[in-house]
């Protein structure tokens, strides 16, 4: 159950790697109701595909083959984000950014203060190429 957290975690808060392993197996006894929730809506359908490939031959074998190669990780990551990632937002906080925050706006004089530094023709301001002013 802690492999659940583990690629979240990894992804999206800057941790180093003993640290997120660590979290992830504090967290999975801190949320133990929403684990085991987790993991049996994903062991239920992979189970009932799993008995559909052992039961079935033919071309019924195949589709059915087939289908459980779709639908197992999307399941997997449907699940993993909507249960298992509501649970570390709740724990560890929101990651997502917040709209009504206002985002950071780059200031013209720091523009022109990292122009004038630069020694090439060429300056990157604001995510584009521009020729510097002499």
């Amino acid at each position: 159950m802690m492999l659940h957290y583990v690629p979240i975690m990894s992804v999206t808060y800057d941790l180093k790697i003993k640290d997120v392993y660590k979290n992830s197996f504090l967290l999975v006894f801190g949320k133990i109701v929403r684990n085991i929730i987790a993991l049996i809506s994903v062991a239920i359908p992979a189970f009932a595909i799993f008995f559909g490939v052992m039961f079935t031959d033919g071309v019924w074998f195949y589709i059915t083959g087939i289908l459980a190669i779709l639908i197992i990780p999307l399941l997997y990551s449907y699940i993993s984000i909507s249960i298992v990632a509501k649970g570390l937002q709740d724990t560890v906080g929101s990651f997502t950014v917040d709209p009504k925050k206002p985002q950071p706006v780059v200031i013209e004089e720091y523009e022109k203060e990292v122009a004038n530094k630069s020694e090439s023709d060429y300056v990157f301001i604001n995510g584009k190429m521009v020729k510097r002013d002499k």
